[in-house]
């Protein structure tokens, strides 16, 4: 009995490991469950509501006369009308004004019928959520849309994502949903008149870049902002529509954010006028620059969960205001 001691020591030994290796690699696998399900495309918890007579599930909450109907059954419209004005009072009551500068008349707000320009291809792609993690999907009110209208155009403006197979690594951008049939709603939108040159120049720039209104950072990130070669490129008389439309330039600078991804120190692409991902580029810039030219009253936007270096920009006499509006959702812009 005594020569088998060493084996059973062994033994002990290796099923020791293997217990504690199991339970650590349990532990991880539960706190990271729903980013394993994402990739993976499984599901690790499912919950089931049951109802009853004597413990009925729905009889507990009745909704407001505002999303019935006479007969007392739910309106879907007016459901959703409601979730629009709830987001878009959301987004209002969380953007921050980080500078206004309302000399001479510039800054904000901006009253009567402007006629404004767009600069930066993140105005006609704005970020509005995350693909990985939270998720804008389906129909969603644009920044253009917002400044120059009032009711949805749902069956046109519906968000895209990246899709990443983490098998293979290939990323791929698709709709977030096929499409919609359903109803247009009223919001109110700034009333604004806004460039249609630029707005179209970023339309074309974009089926080169193919931006999404849902994007994750990268451990080495490019904005893919266009420069103002690109857009000459597309438009070479881009320029003379600035005399129409410049009662005011508005800049949008976006970075994107998800959960379990973050941008790196030093993890900026080659070649673009800087070192760090929350930086400006050099093509950031140079639209910035452009936006001067067009007009006294600069208002930058930005489109961001995430700090960005802007120091420049609050000490720039030429901005007037900048706005931080971070993802504002489907409705929120």
């Amino acid at each position: 009995m005594l020569k088998k001691t060493p084996l059973w020591r062994g033994l002990t030994a290796v099923f020791t490991f293997v217990f504690t290796l199991s339970i650590m690699v349990a532990s991880i696998a539960e706190g990271y469950k729903a980013t394993i399900d994402t990739a993976l495309g499984t599901q690790s918890e499912k919950f089931v509501s049951t109802s009853s007579e004597n413990d009925p599930l729905y009889d507990k909450f009745t909704p407001s006369d505002e999303v019935l109907n006479e007969d007392g059954t739910g309106n879907s419209k007016a459901l959703i009308q409601k979730a629009i004005n709830l987001g878009r009072r959301q987004a209002a009551e969380g953007t921050v004004l980080l500078k206004n500068n309302t000399e001479n008349g510039l800054g904000l707000p901006m009253t009567g019928n402007q006629k404004v320009t767009l600069f930066g291809i993140r105005s006609h792609v704005s970020l509005i959520g995350s693909c990985f993690g939270v998720k804008a999907a389906g129909p969603y009110i644009s920044l253009e849309q917002a400044l120059s209208q009032n009711r949805t155009d749902f069956a046109n403006t519906i968000a895209y994502t990246l899709n990443t197979n983490y098998q293979t690594g290939e990323v791929t951008r698709a709709l977030t949903m096929d499409s919609w049939s359903g109803d247009e709603f009223d919001f109110e939108g700034a009333g604004y008149e806004i460039n249609p040159v630029m707005v179209d120049v970023y339309d074309q720039l974009n089926d080169v870049y193919l931006h999404s209104e849902n994007e994750t950072p990268e451990a080495v990130y490019d904005p893919g902002e266009p420069s103002v070669k690109e857009i000459a490129e597309v438009n070479p008389d881009y320029k003379d529509s600035f005399a129409e439309y410049n009662d005011a330039a508005i800049v949008v600078i976006s970075r994107p954010s998800a959960e379990s991804k973050d941008y790196l120190p030093g993890g900026m692409a080659e070649g673009l006028g800087t070192e760090e991902p929350l930086a400006l580029t050099t093509n950031e810039r140079d639209m910035i620059e452009m936006a001067k030219e067009c007009s006294d009253n600069v208002v930058v936007l930005v489109n961001s969960a995430n700090a960005i270096e802007i120091g420049d920009l609050k000490n720039d006499p030429q901005i007037s205001s900048i706005l931080w509006i971070g993802f504002p959702g489907s409705y929120g812009m």
